[in-house]
């Protein structure tokens, strides 16, 4: 079967038959290009990958496979944003107030300490998390 269409001719002959994966192109608007390539990137798939995706579930019943699992890691995306800020809020701890002063202070400097069992110990401040390693070691419990 040939179709034919602006002068060029195009052979369909076999490819219900072939194994192999043969490339299927056609124009689109930039907008929707774009929008495709986001929906493709949340889903951390190429724009290949998800156009292929849409064109193999393209059928009503399969296109809901699709739409699950947009859900899906839409859902999974919400997550890492909720874990992500609750990070965020407890590195504050270490980006604001008293351990950044000490840290800026004493950056690069050796501190001399003795720590919760009695023990001399000195500790190079090179982050800030060094600070605070010394501040817990000297409280007792």
């Amino acid at each position: 079967m040939k179709n034919s269409k602006m002068g060029r001719s195009l052979d369909l002959s076999g490819l219900q038959y072939s194994e192999k994966g043969v490339t299927l192109g056609f124009m689109v608007e930039g907008r929707t290009k774009y929008t495709l390539a986001q929906e493709a990137e949340s889903m951390d798939l190429t724009l290949s990958q998800y156009m292929q995706l849409i064109v193999e579930n393209r059928n009503e019943d399969k296109g809901l496979y699709l739409k699950d699992k947009i859900q899906v890691l839409e859902s999974v995306n919400e997550t890492n944003e909720e874990h992500i800020q609750s990070l965020e809020s407890k590195m504050e701890l270490y980006e604001r107030g008293v351990l950044v002063t000490l840290f800026e202070k004493y950056r690069g400097q050796t501190i001399s300490y003795t720590d919760n069992e009695g023990i001399s110990r000195s500790q190079r401040i090179n982050e800030c998390k060094d600070i605070f390693k010394v501040i817990i070691s000297t409280i007792k419990i």
